[in-house]
Protein backbone atom coordinates (compact mmCIF):
# COMPACT_ATOMS: atom_id res chain seq x y z
CA UNK A 1 0.00 0.00 0.00
CA UNK A 2 2.85 2.33 1.03
CA UNK A 3 4.03 2.21 -2.90
CA UNK A 4 0.91 2.31 -4.69
CA UNK A 5 -0.15 5.47 -2.42
CA UNK A 6 3.41 7.07 -3.62
CA UNK A 7 3.40 5.95 -7.07
CA UNK A 8 -0.16 7.30 -7.04
CA UNK A 9 1.44 10.89 -5.70
CA UNK A 10 3.96 10.42 -8.06
CA UNK A 11 2.09 10.03 -11.62
CA UNK A 12 0.34 13.16 -10.27
CA UNK A 13 -2.67 11.25 -10.10
CA UNK A 14 -3.08 12.67 -6.24
CA UNK A 15 -1.66 15.58 -4.66
CA UNK A 16 -0.66 14.22 -1.71
CA UNK A 17 -1.79 10.84 0.44
CA UNK A 18 -1.95 9.79 3.76
CA UNK A 19 -3.60 6.63 5.71
CA UNK A 20 -3.79 6.24 8.99
CA UNK A 21 -3.00 2.64 11.40
CA UNK A 22 -5.32 1.79 14.01
CA UNK A 23 -4.50 0.57 17.17
CA UNK A 24 -5.41 -3.23 17.23
CA UNK A 25 -8.87 -3.74 17.75
CA UNK A 26 -9.51 -0.43 17.56
CA UNK A 27 -12.14 0.71 14.63
CA UNK A 28 -12.50 3.54 12.80
CA UNK A 29 -16.11 4.96 12.92
CA UNK A 30 -15.91 7.07 10.01
CA UNK A 31 -15.14 4.60 7.45
CA UNK A 32 -17.85 2.11 9.15
CA UNK A 33 -20.33 5.32 9.04
CA UNK A 34 -19.37 5.87 4.84
CA UNK A 35 -20.22 1.94 4.08
CA UNK A 36 -23.41 1.97 6.10
CA UNK A 37 -24.40 4.90 4.52
CA UNK A 38 -23.14 3.80 1.17
CA UNK A 39 -25.11 0.57 1.21
CA UNK A 40 -28.53 1.84 2.98
CA UNK A 41 -27.87 4.50 0.49
CA UNK A 42 -27.59 2.70 -2.80
CA UNK A 43 -31.14 0.56 -1.78
CA UNK A 44 -33.88 2.77 -3.17
CA UNK A 45 -31.74 2.99 -6.72
CA UNK A 46 -31.55 0.01 -9.29
CA UNK A 47 -28.37 0.12 -10.41
CA UNK A 48 -27.62 -2.04 -13.43
CA UNK A 49 -24.22 -0.97 -14.63
CA UNK A 50 -20.88 -0.25 -13.41
CA UNK A 51 -21.29 3.75 -14.36
CA UNK A 52 -24.77 3.85 -12.63
CA UNK A 53 -22.99 2.90 -9.52
CA UNK A 54 -19.78 4.99 -9.44
CA UNK A 55 -22.22 8.17 -10.27
CA UNK A 56 -24.36 6.93 -6.81
CA UNK A 57 -21.46 6.14 -4.81
CA UNK A 58 -20.15 9.46 -6.19
CA UNK A 59 -23.69 11.27 -4.78
CA UNK A 60 -23.86 9.34 -1.79
CA UNK A 61 -20.02 9.60 -0.75
CA UNK A 62 -19.95 13.60 -0.88
CA UNK A 63 -20.44 14.09 2.66
CA UNK A 64 -17.44 11.77 3.63
CA UNK A 65 -15.16 14.12 1.61
CA UNK A 66 -14.98 11.27 -1.68
CA UNK A 67 -14.15 13.76 -4.50
CA UNK A 68 -14.78 10.74 -7.59
CA UNK A 69 -15.37 7.27 -7.69
CA UNK A 70 -13.15 5.63 -10.66
CA UNK A 71 -13.61 2.44 -12.23
CA UNK A 72 -10.41 0.14 -11.80
CA UNK A 73 -9.92 -1.92 -15.25
CA UNK A 74 -7.73 -4.22 -14.54
CA UNK A 75 -5.18 -5.09 -11.94
CA UNK A 76 -1.41 -4.69 -11.76
CA UNK A 77 1.00 -6.39 -10.09
CA UNK A 78 2.46 -3.22 -7.91
CA UNK A 79 5.02 -5.24 -5.64
CA UNK A 80 7.10 -6.88 -8.27
CA UNK A 81 7.42 -3.90 -10.45
CA UNK A 82 7.75 -1.39 -7.92
CA UNK A 83 9.91 -3.18 -5.57
CA UNK A 84 12.53 -2.38 -8.07
CA UNK A 85 12.56 1.16 -7.95
CA UNK A 86 11.84 1.77 -3.78
CA UNK A 87 13.83 2.35 -1.05
CA UNK A 88 13.91 -0.09 1.80
CA UNK A 89 10.88 1.04 3.82
CA UNK A 90 10.91 0.00 7.89
CA UNK A 91 10.85 1.09 11.17
CA UNK A 92 7.44 2.19 11.21
CA UNK A 93 5.81 -1.19 13.20
CA UNK A 94 2.79 -0.27 14.97
CA UNK A 95 2.30 -2.83 17.71
CA UNK A 96 -0.98 -3.65 19.40
CA UNK A 97 -0.08 -1.29 22.20
CA UNK A 98 0.01 1.56 20.24
CA UNK A 99 4.44 2.33 19.85
CA UNK A 100 5.29 3.45 16.53
CA UNK A 101 3.53 5.37 14.05
CA UNK A 102 -0.27 5.70 12.67
CA UNK A 103 -0.13 8.26 10.58
CA UNK A 104 1.90 8.23 7.31
CA UNK A 105 1.71 11.59 4.07
CA UNK A 106 3.09 10.95 1.07
CA UNK A 107 4.08 14.46 -0.96
CA UNK A 108 6.23 15.73 -3.51
CA UNK A 109 9.08 18.29 -2.30
CA UNK A 110 10.32 20.90 -4.42
CA UNK A 111 12.30 18.78 -6.45
CA UNK A 112 8.92 16.72 -7.10
CA UNK A 113 10.66 13.57 -5.22
CA UNK A 114 8.00 11.61 -3.48
CA UNK A 115 8.67 11.72 0.22
CA UNK A 116 7.00 10.36 3.44
CA UNK A 117 6.50 11.95 6.67
CA UNK A 118 4.87 10.08 9.50
CA UNK A 119 3.22 10.83 12.83
CA UNK A 120 2.23 9.20 16.14
CA UNK A 121 -0.97 10.36 16.21
CA UNK A 122 -3.28 12.84 14.26
CA UNK A 123 -3.20 14.96 16.99
CA UNK A 124 0.42 15.16 16.97
CA UNK A 125 1.52 18.38 15.95
CA UNK A 126 5.12 17.51 14.19
CA UNK A 127 5.93 15.31 11.25
CA UNK A 128 8.82 12.90 11.35
CA UNK A 129 11.77 12.93 10.02
CA UNK A 130 11.94 16.82 10.07
CA UNK A 131 12.33 18.87 6.68
CA UNK A 132 10.87 16.69 3.58
CA UNK A 133 10.72 13.29 4.91
CA UNK A 134 12.09 10.16 3.68
CA UNK A 135 12.48 9.58 -0.04
CA UNK A 136 10.57 6.14 -1.33
CA UNK A 137 11.79 5.74 -4.62
CA UNK A 138 15.43 4.97 -5.49
CA UNK A 139 14.95 5.57 -8.91
CA UNK A 140 11.95 6.43 -11.44
CA UNK A 141 9.65 3.99 -12.16
CA UNK A 142 8.24 3.41 -15.43
CA UNK A 143 4.83 4.99 -16.25
CA UNK A 144 2.49 1.89 -15.59
CA UNK A 145 3.08 -1.38 -14.04
CA UNK A 146 2.28 -4.69 -16.50
CA UNK A 147 -0.73 -6.21 -15.89
CA UNK A 148 -1.39 -9.39 -13.18
CA UNK A 149 -1.44 -12.34 -14.24
CA UNK A 150 -5.46 -13.69 -15.02
CA UNK A 151 -6.42 -16.07 -12.80
CA UNK A 152 -9.00 -18.86 -13.69
CA UNK A 153 -12.54 -19.14 -12.29
CA UNK A 154 -11.21 -21.30 -10.23
CA UNK A 155 -8.57 -18.90 -8.54
CA UNK A 156 -10.60 -16.51 -8.24
CA UNK A 157 -13.12 -18.55 -6.23
CA UNK A 158 -16.08 -17.53 -8.74
CA UNK A 159 -18.76 -20.02 -7.36
CA UNK A 160 -17.53 -18.78 -3.58
CA UNK A 161 -17.94 -15.33 -5.19
CA UNK A 162 -21.31 -16.24 -6.99
CA UNK A 163 -22.86 -18.07 -4.14
CA UNK A 164 -22.21 -15.10 -1.93
CA UNK A 165 -23.95 -12.19 -4.11
CA UNK A 166 -26.83 -14.55 -4.42
CA UNK A 167 -27.00 -14.94 -0.45
CA UNK A 168 -26.72 -10.98 0.14
CA UNK A 169 -28.96 -9.94 -2.88
CA UNK A 170 -32.44 -10.50 -1.37
CA UNK A 171 -30.73 -7.43 1.02
CA UNK A 172 -30.69 -5.10 -1.77
CA UNK A 173 -34.10 -5.41 -2.78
Amino acid sequence: MIAFLAWLVHMDVLVEASFFCMIKGHEYSWLDQSFSALIKGLKPYAVYTVTSLLQHMAMLLRSYTVVECREVHCFWNFKDWLGLHLHTIRGYATSQYGDGMHEFLFCKDSNGEVRVLSRKSSQASQWAPEGDGYKIFKNTPPSSPEFAPFKSDAQRERQTVASTVHLWLPHFT
